[in-house]
C-alpha cells in the first residue's frame, strides 16, 4: 500500500494548503459533487475548527502500517456495517474480510459503486444500507 506523504500529519500546513488552493482542491470534485455540494462543503470548512476536525480523522489513521501488522486492541461485540466505495482509493481491497475475526456479532460488508465520497456519490444506497442495518437490531 502506498503511504501519504508526512506533510498529511503536519499541524496547520494542511489546513494552510488546502485554504490557499481551496478552488484547486474543489475544481476536482466538481465531477463528482454538485455546485451545491462543493459550496456547502467550502462553507462548512471554513468554519473554525471545522477544516482541521476533519483532517484530524485521517492523521488519526496508520496508512504507514500494512494491514498484516495492524495493532487491533479489542473484539468488537456491537453489530457492525461496513459501507466502501469499489472506487476508493483510501480502502484496501484486503482489508475487508480482515476486519471479520475481530468483530464478534454480526458483520456486514456493503459495496458500493463509489469512490471516498459515498454520500455525494451514492446518497440512497448509503442511507438505505445504514437504515436497513438498524431496523435489523
Amino acid at each position: 500500500m502506498e503511504a501519504y506523504p508526512i506533510i498529511d500529519r503536519k499541524p496547520f500546513l494542511p489546513e494552510l494548503l488546502f485554504l490557499t488552493n481551496k478552488k484547486r482542491v474543489f475544481d476536482k470534485v466538481e465531477d463528482i459533487w454538485t455546485a451545491e455540494q462543493i459550496s456547502c462543503y467550502s462553507s462548512l470548512f471554513s468554519e473554525p475548527g471545522a477544516l482541521t476536525a476533519a483532517l484530524n480523522w485521517y492523521r488519526a489513521i496508520d496508512i504507514e502500517g500494512n494491514i498484516e501488522d495492524a495493532l487491533f486492541y479489542d473484539t468488537l461485540y456491537t453489530p457492525t456495517l461496513f459501507i466502501y466505495g469499489d472506487s476508493d482509493p483510501v480502502v484496501v481491497p484486503d482489508l475487508i474480510p480482515s476486519q471479520r475475526p475481530w468483530i464478534n456479532t454480526s458483520y456486514e460488508a456493503v459495496q458500493l459503486n463509489s469512490g471516498h465520497s459515498m454520500m455525494q456519490e451514492q446518497e440512497e444506497q448509503v442511507i438505505s444500507a445504514i437504515l436497513q442495518h438498524i431496523s435489523d437490531r
